[in-house]
């Protein structure tokens, strides 16, 4: 899976992480073609991610959370 993303990952287990700094517009245009990329890997693989166990973490005072 680290493969086909460019943003951060962390895996452990059964638990992956994803995250990318938003330094400009196109940050999450990129954030949102590996979230993508990673359902389009589970799909292929069979395995899915449990949805009610996702979660959108903002850090930093300049969140736009729209």
């Amino acid at each position: 899976m680290p493969d086909i993303v460019s943003s951060i990952i962390y895996m452990y287990a059964d638990v992956t992480k994803i995250c990318r700094e938003m330094s400009d517009t196109s940050d999450s245009g990129k954030l949102q073609v590996d979230l993508n990329n990673i359902q389009k890997w589970s799909e292929e693989w069979q395995l899915k991610f449990n949805i009610t166990k996702c979660k959108v973490m903002h850090l930093g005072n300049a969140n736009d959370q729209s």
